[in-house]
């Protein structure tokens, strides 16, 4: 079986520009952005289009909801009936922060993030066993299922290593179970 490597290099600020622009044009013709806005893009996504697509893609959705005279996103916008929604540096700034965090519950981001919880318990790194477990809850994760993925966890990568964590993991769904949201929130 061969290989194939490829290079990911940083776009540099006007080959992002021009990537914004066309998609606010295709996308959202009655969308505007301030110039500061493309320049702001470039520098806190450190050259990655998919995170500043990402970001002013939160930032215009925010927007567009925001506005009274603006259909929704599942209707296309007319330029002649459509208000002009403005999209600032505040608001990618906000767009930015709010796409990290980004959770679809019954979508694949779903299925990534308890992948990477389930990587971050077998790799012994708490911390990002910790932050994938709480981005799951705040996004409104179930905690039973994620307390049957750890059974789930204990039984198959942990093992005889420790065999009191399966009676661990069974305790946390079981008391889970009896409990539920949100007293059985990490504290």
């Amino acid at each position: 079986m061969r290989s194939q490597w490829g290079f990911f290099f940083k776009d540099d600020t006007s080959s992002l520009s021009y990537c914004f622009l066309s998609a606010i044009i295709v996308c959202r013709p009655c969308i505007h952005v301030e110039r500061k806005v493309l320049n702001t893009l470039a520098y806190l996504c450190d050259g990655d289009a998919r995170v500043a697509l990402n970001g002013l893609q939160m930032a215009v959705q925010s927007q567009v909801a925001s506005c009274p005279g603006v259909e929704g996103p599942e209707q296309p916008l007319h330029p002649h009936s459509c208000s002009i929604v403005l999209i600032r540096e505040e608001h990618v700034k906000e767009g930015l922060q709010r796409s990290h965090l980004l959770y679809d519950r019954a979508g694949e981001e779903h299925y990534n993030c308890i992948s990477a919880l389930h990587k971050s318990l077998r790799g012994s790194d708490e911390n990002a066993g910790l932050y994938w477990l709480a981005r799951m809850l705040e996004g409104g994760e179930s905690p039973l299922f994620i307390a049957r993925r750890l059974i789930c966890f204990a039984c198959e990568d942990v093992g005889l290593a420790d065999p009191a964590a399966l009676s661990q993991a069974v305790a946390a769904f079981q008391g889970c179970h009896l409990i539920g949201m949100p007293a059985c929130e990490i504290k």
